[in-house]
């Protein structure tokens, strides 16, 4: 009988199997550490052109000099950057990109090729400004933009200039039927969608239910410390909001009434579970929400 400390010899298939599988399982663990931090690095560029600081490829890559030792990785990030660049309406030449990566100019261009391609396919997108009329939409400010389009607060004039939140995207994709599956009482429904041809612009129309989110009402909370907060100074943000545009009403919801009775505590859970909710029953449906993202 052999003693349970004694070592089985290896054999020589087991050593031709390891030979063979090890250095794939560390190609594949390599690959899949490398993909998130590109993940990371293509977070981090977007945060902080939102933020408004325009970080450079040549910046993130510095950051992280395992992307440099990987074509296809540097060149999404720098990729990232050019798109990034276009949304803000600047001209983009790619013979700018071959200037300043000429290691990558091969793959650069592979990718900016289908780049253009795809935008020549679906032509120039201008999109609209704050005081501008699109069909019967008159579009007062810009409430927010992303990735794919700028939303406004607009007025519908053939509805007694009723409110509208409003996001303008180029004409393409089916996001609107994704948005038309959606019936959930802590998602903003979807009243209609408006196609122009001419300007290459799609309009999907939502209700306005105001212009505050749980960013602003953290940053307006910045000098009340943690431990001092309760549910009513939720409650205060959106009141001092609504006074501040004319155009927002703010009911006495039972909702209202809960967070203002609520400790801060409760109150944060609540607005979470709420929200949790409605994107487990957009799951359940097969959609998933790629814009949701950490504040304070």
């Amino acid at each position: 009988m052999r003693d349970s400390s004694e070592s089985l010899p290896v054999t020589q298939a087991q050593q031709s199997f390891a030979a063979m599988i090890l250095p794939e399982l560390a190609k594949a663990v390599g690959a899949r550490n490398l993909h998130t931090v590109v993940a990371s690095a293509l977070e981090a560029m977007r945060d902080a052109w939102q933020a408004g600081n325009l970080r450079q490829a040549e910046e993130l890559l510095a950051e992280r000099p395992e992307l440099k030792d990987d074509a296809e990785a540097a060149v999404r990030v720098i990729y990232e950057e050019f798109c990034l660049r276009e949304e803000r309406g600047e001209p983009v030449e790619a013979e700018e990109y071959y200037q300043r990566f000429p290691q990558w100019r091969e793959a650069l261009g592979l990718v900016l090729d289908c780049h253009e391609l795809l935008r020549d396919d679906f032509g120039q997108t201008t999109f609209p400004v704050e005081g501008s009329t699109l069909g019967e939409l008159h579009l007062l400010r810009e409430l927010g933009r992303g990735a794919l389009g700028r939303v406004f607060l607009a007025k519908q004039q053939s509805l007694s200039d009723r409110l509208l939140a409003v996001k303008v995207t180029p004409r393409r994709g089916q996001e609107h039927l994704s948005l038309a599956r959606l019936q959930h009482t802590h998602i903003v429904p979807l009243y209609s969608v408006q196609d122009f041809q001419n300007e290459n612009l799609r309009a999907i129309c939502m209700p306005y239910l105001g212009g505050m989110s749980w960013g602003d009402i953290l940053s307006r909370l910045q000098t009340t410390p943690v431990t001092l907060r309760t549910g009513r100074h939720i409650t205060r943000c959106l009141l001092d909001a609504a006074k501040e545009a004319p155009e927002l009403t703010v009911g006495t919801a039972p909702a209202m009434s809960f967070v203002s009775r609520a400790a801060y505590n409760d109150a944060v859970c609540w607005i979470g579970a709420c929200l949790a909710d409605a994107l487990h029953d957009a799951h359940q449906r097969g959609l998933a929400h790629l814009d949701i993202g950490g504040t304070h």
